[in-house]
């Protein structure tokens, strides 16, 4: 029905007086938004301080801070001082705390801005009531109408200090924590991270749609990235290529993550295939971009471009990832917010993940999971760089990821190189005569250092002082101690297999049930240290000192002792089964309980001179008290003449043998010496197929074999690759690298070759 005249004027009057009406509300709204505002700017910059004063502590924290762990840091806000472990463990959930809070602050500000943006006209002129805004990014981010450059920028601003900011402190709390190797705080640091981006997943969609609807924000997200059904496998590829590169266990798959991230900004495109020309044009720039990074990284893992590792391969890495969710998250008509949100909830719980401890169970499950692509390799190319560096490392073979034994690996592991590890630092003097190897008989000045079952898996400790330090029940798998003073250290129960503990001063040190597979211990000083059930089986002890050592009972099937001197060292129920003892010198000696198949060649019975009795340090001073006296017996024993020697079950000898031995095999005897060769070969394959540090060790001795002449080693290989090669399990010998691997097979090639060179010798002469 057609209006009245009259009805016509009054509709028309009520539009013209409208504006006049809403003015007075749009005015007290802006007082209200204001306020609101002034209120969650000050939450805002507090919180940006506490971030920051946590990534001060962070970046401020060194690898000796995290090794006394009892320096006192205070909490921010509550002003608490805490141990810097508990600042480790709790500043993650104050961050998350706070976060929330600002987060909550956030949204209800949002309503308020809303109902000022909905009573405010959308067009004003300069000086209009949007213009009386309170001056704080995220009010000016909402409903303000800056332009296209400062729109952009304060854009990145709210991104950086709401998002970007509080997961990363999280992670660079987890991260610098790695070294500290407490598997349990870091699983509470990574619950940390995933809560934080709970929260945000939670509240960021309700803070920035206009009416607080949660699957409105999601649905209009989800339309713009992804309009097609199809376009989802786009985001597949793309968490699968960052799930290979934080979890590959080779650097093949590492590279294939690479090679997978490149692509999966290019597929979306091509999937959803109707994007407008700037996005498709800027689209093809950040792809552009991501096809920069993608070859920097690749040279950096398989090129020989040595300028490009003067920079860490982690911010490498670092910065492919940041530029690969760019590329594929950036969309000019989304809903705002979106970019930095999605990209934190692909990235961040995947990066949680793959920030592992040393010897973490998750890291072990990543390399069992992908076992069976272990032995694939990338056709036609050479390793180098990091991809050497990950065989030497031997990463594959203690199941590491290619991202945690590369790219983390000085992240992962405290560098104490040249420390002096004390618990309280002594005087200058002190230190000083400690570094030249003198000033023990000052022992009781000491604060010794107490590292009881402290995992220091990998740690550098070159040259360190840790003179009388408790290490009992440590784990230092595969650390590197060469060179250190450890005299008269606590190292009973200690993990050290596939420790480098060469040249190692460890007078008086006590290793009772050390486990010393694979070691290291070349030219080791250990006089008088207790070794009593010490396993050792394939260690490296050439030239070691180990007069008055106590070895009752200690693993030393396979060790090589070549050269070593051992007078008054107590071998009392020893397994010694395939040792070698050549050019050793032994005297006053218990009766081991295997000794079989032992190489004694040129090994002589020697007692201490007293020139070498003097040389030897004191051992009242340079052991735990209660063991002094008791080992100062065995080396006096040693320095006295005697007709008590042991007696070993069989050994390989020659006219220079002193050792007794029921069963003799004559070096000079071809079918003597090839009976015990054999015999001697699969004993050591045996051993070998029994724990990867043993099968470490008897391979390096059998790389080192061709350099010693007529060696008991020499044939070996193709022993150890035949073992490895048969249908039998045999862990050991089949967790050595690939190097390792390729190396044991050009040995047996070699010595095939030389083989058939002595038949066809041996042939020509008859």
């Amino acid at each position: 029905m057609p209006l009245t005249r009259q009805e016509q004027r009054q509709r028309v009057a009520a539009l013209l007086a409208a504006p006049t009406k809403a003015a007075p509300d749009a005015k007290a709204l802006l007082d209200a938004a204001n306020s609101a505002s002034q209120t969650v700017a000050v939450l805002h910059v507090a919180f940006m301080a506490v971030c920051a004063y946590v990534l001060v502590i962070v970046f401020g924290t060194t690898d000796l801070d995290l090794l006394m762990g009892g320096n006192n840091v205070k909490l921010p806000v509550i002003d608490v001082a805490v141990p810097i472990v508990g600042f480790y463990a709790f500043a993650p959930y104050l961050v998350v705390l706070m976060h929330l809070n600002l987060l909550l602050q956030l949204q209800l500000l949002s309503r308020k801005l809303f109902a000022f943006d909905a009573a405010t006209p959308a067009e004003e002129s300069v000086g209009g009531l949007r213009d009386r805004l309170h001056i704080f990014p995220y009010t000016y981010y909402l409903v303000g109408r800056p332009g296209v450059v400062v729109g952009g920028l304060l854009g990145l601003v709210v991104s950086v200090s709401l998002i970007v900011l509080p997961l990363a402190t999280l992670l660079a709390l987890q991260l610098k924590f790695l070294a500290y190797q407490a598997e349990g705080i870091t699983w509470a640091q990574r619950v940390a991270v995933f809560l934080d981006v709970g929260l945000l997943v939670a509240l960021w969609p309700v803070i920035l749609h206009p009416r607080d609807d949660w699957q409105a924000w999601w649905r209009e997200t989800l339309a713009a990235y992804l309009p097609k059904k199809r376009a989802w496998l786009a985001v597949i590829v793309l968490v699968a290529s960052v799930a290979l590169i934080l979890f590959a266990a080779t650097p093949d798959i590492f590279a294939v993550g690479l090679v997978l991230g490149s692509i999966a900004p290019l597929l979306l495109i091509l999937l959803v295939g109707h994007f407008s020309d700037e996005r498709t044009r800027r689209a093809c720039i950040l792809f552009a971009m991501l096809l920069g990074l993608l070859a920097a990284l690749w040279a950096l893992v398989w090129g020989s471009k040595n300028s490009l590792l003067s920079i860490k391969p982690a911010i490498w890495v670092a910065l492919f990832l940041g530029g690969l969710m760019l590329s594929f998250f950036w969309h000019p008509k989304a809903p705002r917010g979106s970019l930095a949100l999605l990209s934190a909830l692909v990235l961040t719980p995947l990066l949680a993940l793959g920030l592992m401890v040393d010897g973490e169970g998750w890291e072990a499950a990543m390399a069992e999971a992908q076992r069976p692509l272990l032995d694939w390799q990338m056709p036609g190319r050479q390793r180098k760089t990091l991809a050497q560096q990950f065989e030497s490392d031997s990463c594959r073979s203690i199941g590491q990821t290619a991202l945690s034994c590369v790219v983390l690996a000085e992240q992962r592991r405290l560098d104490l190189n040249e420390r002096a590890l004390f618990a309280k630092p002594p005087s200058p003097e002190l230190l000083a005569a400690l570094r030249a190897g003198k000033g023990l008989e000052n022992k009781d000045k000491l604060e010794r250092i107490s590292l009881a079952g402290r995992s220091l898996r990998r740690a550098q400790m070159e040259s360190a002082l840790l003179v009388g330090a408790d290490l009992r029940s440590a784990q230092l798998q595969g650390a590197d101690l060469s060179q250190a003073r450890l005299q008269g250290a606590d190292l009973r129960w200690a993990r050290l297999q596939g420790a480098d503990l060469g040249g190692v001063r460890l007078q008086g040190a006590v290793l009772v049930g050390a486990k010393l597979q694979g070691a290291d211990l070349v030219i080791a000083e250990l006089q008088g240290a207790v070794l009593m059930g010490a396993e050792l089986q394939g260690a490296d002890l050439m030239g070691a000192e180990l007069q008055g050592a106590d070895l009752v009972g200690a693993e030393l099937q396979g060790a090589d002792l070549m050269g070593a001197r051992l007078q008054g060292a107590d071998l009392m129920g020893a397994r010694l089964q395939g040792a070698i003892f050549l050019d050793s010198t032994i005297y006053e000696n218990g009766d081991p309980a295997q000794s079989n198949l032992l190489d004694v060649r040129r090994a002589s019975i020697t007692p201490l001179s007293e020139k070498e009795s003097s040389e030897i340090p004191d051992m009242q001073v340079t052991l735990q008290p209660f063991i002094g006296q008791i080992m100062k017996q065995p080396l006096k024993s040693a320095a006295t003449p005697s007709t008590k020697t042991p007696t070993f079950a069989s050994c390989l000898t020659d006219g220079k043998s002193q050792p007794k031995c029921q069963q003799v095999y004559d070096v000079t005897n071809p079918d003597q010496r090839r009976e015990f060769m054999m015999r001697l070969h699969e004993a050591l394959a045996t051993l070998a197929c029994k724990d990867i540090h043993i099968a470490s060790g008897i391979h390096t001795q059998t790389s080192k074999a061709p350099f010693y002449m007529d060696s008991t080693r020499a044939g070996l290989a193709s022993v150890l690759l035949a073992r490895m090669k048969a249908k039998e399990t045999c862990p050991g010998l089949a967790g050595l690298s690939a190097e390792d691997k390729a190396k044991l097979e050009q040995l047996a090639k070699d010595e095939a070759e030389r083989e058939r060179a002595a038949k066809a010798t041996g042939a020509g002469q008859r």
